[in-house]
């Protein structure tokens, strides 16, 4: 298993690394949850992600329902293309904006 990381860089850029899967997203809801609610605009590179499954799914889901209820701008940008290619078969294109372009709240 490869740790997953969120990473904050100031403006506004984080980055997250690793997979997302049912062992790693619980350490990541709670920091990504924090970063929401302490910034305006927040645009994470998922270009790191090295795997994502049903679980890497719905955390992405889950702060973007986050950033929203709390006013919060949150794109998510350079999604790889398995990611990608998940999230258009789950239908979550919808929910996640439009990929790799930044999306308004």
């Amino acid at each position: 298993m490869a740790k997953a990381q969120l990473l904050y860089r100031d403006g506004g850029r984080a980055f997250l690394s690793g997979v997302l899967d049912f062992d790693t997203v619980a350490d990541l809801r709670s920091s990504g949850a924090k970063l929401l609610a302490r910034q305006p605009r927040v645009v994470i590179d998922l270009r790191g992600v090295s795997g994502c499954n049903s679980a890497g799914l719905a955390l992405l889901v889950e702060w973007m329902r986050h950033a929203r209820r709390h006013g919060t701008y949150l794109a998510y940008a350079r999604m790889p293309e398995q990611m990608l290619a998940l999230v258009r078969l789950t239908g979550l294109d919808a929910v996640l904006g439009a990929v790799g372009r930044p999306r308004r709240s």
